[in-house]
Formats: structure tokens, sequence, C-alpha cells
């Protein structure tokens, strides 16, 4: 695409003159978070929730916003961003958040700097895959709940060594445990399993990411007839018994799991759930 914008600290300037200044602390010490959304037009999908999640991040975190970053700003924004752009039809909006430059592991101002842009994706909004995903579990790789497990970070090795083994593997995604032997999630996505009027979905003890789509689907599931137990833990032997299987996050939607090693899924509760999102709030 030409004419590539950023914004960056509530300014937009274009990509290919931006220079991101140094030293930075998202650089060197990973000090930071990210949102990951999905935008057509004007209309950033489920922007509450997401500004929601990177605000007790931050607070988490030990962040200090001030006034000029708030969600009304942060919102108007990036819309100028899509229309500087003339990016009108679908996006993913990556708004990324790092701590102000000052001293080393310890630092010396916890003000925020901020950078966002937007990519056009195909598709439609929160589109059901065609074609069911393949995954399997990683043993290699694991994620281990903490204090800000439920965010994410500028601290994404686990996730990219993770999505290379799927992808070396000829994978889709690749499914992560904790320590303890539990599920957490696939390297982009919250997990789910049905089994009939059941679904379950690993709990934030576990180590997983508090996604924005996940409490969605939480909500939907409820309102629609099922039983959703999201507190007790989950194990791989259960993916073997389900129904199905399927992944969420706040760019894709769900996204419907055709296969895990050799056991096959089915999708139609996946299908009556996704069929919800564009009217969910």
């Amino acid at each position: 695409m030409t004419n590539r914008y950023i914004l960056f600290n509530g300014k937009l300037s274009q990509e290919a003159t931006f220079v991101l200044p140094h030293p930075n602390r998202g650089f060197l010490y990973g000090d930071g978070l990210y949102e990951s959304m999905c935008a057509t037009g004007s209309n950033i999908y489920f922007f509450d929730r997401h500004f929601a999640r990177l605000s007790n991040g931050l607070e988490a975190l030990g962040f200090e916003p001030t006034t000029d970053f708030s969600k009304e700003k942060l919102f108007r924004q990036i819309t100028q961003l899509l229309n500087k752009q003339r990016n009108f039809t679908l996006n993913r909006i990556r708004l990324t958040v790092w701590r102000n430059p000052g001293g080393k592991f310890a630092p010396t101002d916890n003000g925020i700097m901020y950078m966002a842009l937007a990519e056009p994706i195909e598709g439609k909004p929160f589109e059901l895959n065609h074609n069911g995903m393949l995954t399997d579990l990683c043993t290699q790789i694991g994620k281990e709940p903490s204090v800000f497990s439920r965010f994410k970070t500028l601290s994404s090795i686990n996730y990219v060594l993770a999505a290379d083994w799927a992808k070396r593997n000829n994978l889709d995604d690749a499914i992560l445990l904790n320590h303890r032997g539990e599920l957490v999630e696939s390297t982009s996505s919250n997990l789910f399993l049905v089994f009939g009027k059941t679904i379950i979905t690993p709990p934030l003890s576990s180590g997983c990411i508090e996604g924005v789509m996940r409490g969605i689907v939480i909500k939907i599931a409820s309102e629609v007839g099922f039983e959703v137990i999201d507190s007790q833990p989950v194990y791989p032997h259960q993916i073997n018994n389900a129904d199905e299987m399927f992944l969420t996050n706040g760019v894709k939607g769900i996204q419907w799991v055709l296969g895990y090693g050799r056991k096959r899924f089915f999708n139609t509760v996946t299908k009556l759930i996704a069929s919800q999102l564009l009217t969910a709030n």
C-alpha cells in the first residue's frame, strides 16, 4: 500500500520517513503492552473492551498514563489514521504502548509512549473460516501463569517459537501448556472446547490471555443456552472427547478447528456462536 501512515504519540507521520526514537524501552526490554483490534471504516469493534484491558495492563505494570492517553482521544486518533490512509474496508489495528525512556531495568519515568498501525486484511468482519484449522500440542514451548500473563506484553518469544514449530510441522497453530500440564491457549488465540451443551475454556489462573473475544464468546454462549465453564483447569486428554474445538481473538473473531492431531471435529456450535458476534456488545 502507498501512503501508509503511523500514529505516534497522537501525531500522524508517513511510514516511509518515520524514525522510531531511541532509546526505546519496548525494544530494549520488552517493557510494554499491545492490543490487536479489528475495524471497518471508523468502526473499531469492541474498542471499549480493548481499552479497558489495556488500561488494566498498564496499571498492573506500573505505567502512569496521562489525560492525553484517554479512550476518547485514542479512538479519535486511530480513526484519523484510518481516514488518512483511506482504509475504509477491513483492517487490523496494532496498538503498541511502551514506557518512557530512562534507566536500565529499573525505569526512571513511568509515562507512556504509543504507536498504532493499520493494515488492510481480506474478508468480512469476524467471518468464520471456510477451511478448518489444523493444530496440535507443542510440548517444547509453554507459558506460565503470572500476575501479567493475562495481558498482551511485548515479551512474546514463547508465541514466536511455538508458531514457528507449528509452521515447520505444517500446522495452522499450536496449543501451549503450563508447567502443571494444563492447556493455556494457542499462539494467538484463546481456546474453547464443546461437549454437547457445555463449553469449557482454560481459566486465567492457567496463564491464558484475558482475551476480549474470549469474554464476548462466554457471554454469547451463555445467552444462547450453553453452560460455560471458565474456572477449572483443562487438560489435553479432554480435547479427544470434545465435539468441537474453536479459537478466538479480537481480529479474526472465531476460527473453527478441524483437526487436533488425528482427532477431527464438527463446527455446528461454532457456527452458531460466530453468527452472533457482530451484534454482541
